[in-house]
């Protein structure tokens, strides 16, 4: 398989002045990495030669601390498949390397908002978990992405004043759901009780020798472990099949962590993938014919 026709949208925006530059024809490379633990996702965004009142624009003035003052939202793809892989708070700085400027971004997908978080509330007993989790979520502050409902209720009264994000990722041990952080949002997705049978699942790709499968999947303990060509469909619990020898036969198995990589002007983008043998989907007649084979992009 051939992907080319590459292309992207980088927004950036200075949180304090309100200045947004759209970044579209320019050098740019992308690196990032995130897993379904709520707390994983980073990146950093390299683009060339940007204008002199851009650079200035995006330098925050006064920011003697650590703190992001910039928010970058990076999709990329080819030809007209482009899609959101990076979102998140930023902190840039600009070099000078004869003969380009050039802008460093680094990202992280609400590692800043979890780490200020805090919360004091208390709770009685018969009050709806969801409350709980919905004021846990706001003390983050981050947007909502897919929020599942628990539907249960608190069997005794609940004092919350540790880390949100420790309460919650303790409350999905209990209740049964994954607290992910993707995209700088928050979901809260109910995990099945059957991983055989969801019914729910994400668009499913298919990845062999002809459709950007790199080298030799293998296993390691509970994981599958993979390297293909960038494929801006593959994303955090999206199931991917993978039809390697290798592997023997097709098996079809959920993204836990990605790790990707591109430049403009480089070679092949890549990924690398970890998939979780636990989450694995018999793999029907009926799904495989769905499957989005990665088609050469005119």
């Amino acid at each position: 398989m051939i992907y080319f026709n590459r292309t992207y949208d980088c927004k950036i925006t200075n949180l304090k002045t309100g200045y947004i530059k759209t970044v579209t024809g320019l050098r740019m490379s992308f690196q990032y990495q995130k897993d379904t633990d709520s707390e994983s996702g980073k990146g950093m965004v390299t683009i060339y030669n940007l204008s002199d009142s851009s650079r200035k624009s995006l330098t925050v003035k006064g920011n003697k601390d650590s703190t992001p003052n910039l928010m970058l939202e990076l999709s990329v793809g080819y030809g007209n498949t482009k899609r959101m892989i990076i979102r998140g708070k930023a902190m840039g700085y600009h070099m000078w390397i004869p003969p380009e400027a050039i802008s460093r971004f680094q990202i992280s997908d609400g590692l800043f908002e979890i780490a200020q978080a805090t919360i004091d509330k208390s709770y009685k007993k018969g009050e709806s978990y969801d409350q709980v989790i919905s004021d846990l979520l706001d003390s983050i502050g981050l947007d909502r992405g897919r929020i599942d409902k628990i539907n249960k209720s608190l069997s005794e009264n609940l004092v919350v004043n540790k880390d949100p994000k420790k309460k919650l990722d303790e409350l999905g041990d209990k209740l049964g759901f994954r607290f992910i952080v993707e995209l700088s949002r928050a979901n809260i997705i109910l995990k099945p009780k059957d991983e055989t049978s969801q019914k729910d699942i994400k668009a499913t790709v298919l990845l062999n020798t002809s459709s950007g499968l790199i080298g030799k999947p293998y296993i390691k303990g509970d994981f599958i472990m993979a390297k293909c060509l960038f494929n801006p469909q593959i994303q955090l619990n999206s199931y991917v099949t993978i039809d390697s020898e290798s592997l023997g036969s097709p098996t079809t198995n959920r993204v836990i962590a990605v790790k990707a990589r591109g430049d403009t002007e480089g070679s092949k983008w890549e990924m690398d993938l970890t998939l979780s043998l636990q989450d694995t989907l018999t793999l029907m007649a009926d799904i495989y014919d769905e499957l989005d084979t990665g088609a050469t992009i005119a």
